[in-house]
């Protein structure tokens, strides 16, 4: 997750161009391979682009890939062009990616056409029609009725004025 930022950095640097992030995620423990777990974790944290589940390590396997997070560059003939692992290395993923476009842009290999993507995000009907997305912690004001919301996916605090707050629990 922390290298979410240097994802979406260099997807909106060469968003017009001829590339494309797919995250891999390899699941450390048994829990992690949960495909519901894997989806919501997508929505809550606005991830961009596709996410595949690689609950048997698979691909971690056949890339060669040893350590958490590892970037792997795959070029238009699927071959490997770069593997980097670690965090802070938004400047070498940016200078790696711009070669690659930059050399195989230069060989014709590239395709301009999109790919065609369906990201989670678009498809969850709860997500598109609720004015809150990822709600988190709840304050109460009781003196002044108000409810506040932290909409952590909108970046911010929500304020309900609620004319008779009234707190009631309902046990079994």
């Amino acid at each position: 997750m922390h290298v979410l930022p240097d994802l979406e950095f260099v997807e909106k640097k060469y968003k017009d161009k001829p590339f494309t992030v797919v995250g891999v995620h390899s699941a450390k423990f048994d829990n992690e391979k949960d495909l519901e777990a894997i989806r919501n974790a997508v929505l809550r944290y606005n991830i961009t682009h596709p996410v595949v589940n690689d609950g048997d390590m698979y691909l971690w396997r056949e890339l060669g890939v040893n350590s958490w997070p590892t970037f792997v560059l795959i070029g238009p003939n699927g071959k490997v062009l770069a593997q980097i692992s670690g965090e802070g290395h938004r400047k070498d993923l940016d200078d790696v990616v711009g070669a690659a476009l930059e050399f195989y842009e230069e060989k014709k290999l590239l395709r301009k056409d999109p790919l065609p993507l369906s990201l989670e995000k678009d498809k969850d009907n709860r997500l598109l029609t609720s004015p809150l997305k990822f709600p988190g912690k709840l304050a109460i004001d009781v003196k002044n009725n108000r409810l506040f919301i932290s909409d952590s996916n909108h970046n911010r605090i929500v304020s309900i004025f609620v004319p008779f707050f009234q707190v009631s629990t309902n046990r079994a």
